[in-house]
């Protein structure tokens, strides 16, 4: 998650695109939950849900929505730093993976 978080802030500040995708495999979880019929997908903005799931119809490919809930951020607080890549709560993998990125991202629209 730190090598991404630094390759999300570097493709931001140096390139400044309107999006930013990024297509990574941080936990086991969706698999468990959606075996390889689906793959999910998180995003900060509403007009990239909408283009990937036109593109998902397009192509066939299964896509689903997971909610980037500023809650779960909870779970990435640290006594340390100003917050944690890891949680220790073994649940929600991939939203709290997703919401630590977040923090990585200033204005692109980032999925």
């Amino acid at each position: 998650r730190l090598i991404l978080a630094d390759a999300i802030s570097y493709a931001e500040e140096e390139f400044k695109p309107d999006f930013i995708f990024d297509i990574a495999t941080l936990t086991g979880a969706c698999r468990v939950s959606f075996g390889e019929e689906y793959a999910a997908f998180l995003t900060n903005d509403p007009r990239l849900d909408e283009i990937l799931n036109r593109a998902s119809k397009i192509s066939g490919d299964k896509i689903w929505p997971l909610p980037l809930d500023e809650s779960y951020r909870e779970n990435i607080k640290s006594e340390f730093a100003d917050i944690n890549n890891v949680s220790a709560d073994k649940n929600a993998g991939t939203i709290i993976g997703a919401v630590f990125l977040k923090d990585f991202v200033r204005k692109a629209a980032w999925a």
